[in-house]
């Protein structure tokens, strides 16, 4: 089981600065993401963060890294943040597998709803939720912080 929140880019979107946000990670444009090797299992199961902005770009990434998709969970915010037509208040999560991976628990919604915390972190009610649904191995690649029973692996994970 996989969640990765890649480093969006914002900038290489963006004529305006003032929505760029600081990246530690080098990954620069959609193909960079493309092409990142997701330490993927035969059978597996994807959780793809995305920002409303990044969508469509999304499911070409889901695609390139051989994963199907099967529902959106939509995470809403407290907050209206910025937003290149609407403040933005949703992020989403896709949800996909490779293989035969199946999540039978069906009495769960597609719908978040719990504060913004720090800049990209996602919510403890998601990880939860995750917890819930996927028994085994769990990784998250671009981690803002460790977690316990979790492969950790991001910049920020040590600060």
């Amino acid at each position: 089981m996989i969640v990765v929140d890649p480093p969006w880019p914002y900038s290489n979107r963006q004529e305006d600065s003032t929505h760029e946000i600081a990246s530690p990670y080098g990954i620069k444009s959609i193909e960079d993401i493309k092409a990142f090797n997701i330490p993927a299992t035969e059978d597996s199961v994807l959780w793809l963060w995305v920002p409303n902005a990044f969508l469509h770009d999304a499911f070409h990434v889901l695609e390139a890294w051989g994963f199907t998709y099967h529902t959106t969970l939509t995470w809403a915010k407290n907050f209206v943040g910025l937003g290149d037509w609407l403040g933005g208040q949703t992020e989403h999560c896709l949800l996909a597998t490779k293989g035969s991976y199946h999540i039978f628990r069906k009495n769960e919604s597609t719908l978040l709803t719990a504060p913004r915390t720090k800049h990209s972190e996602k919510p403890d009610a998601f990880y939860e939720l995750v917890e819930r649904l996927c028994p085994g191995v769990k990784i998250d690649i671009f981690a803002r912080r460790k977690r316990e029973g979790w492969n950790c692996w991001g910049a920020e994970v040590n600060e």
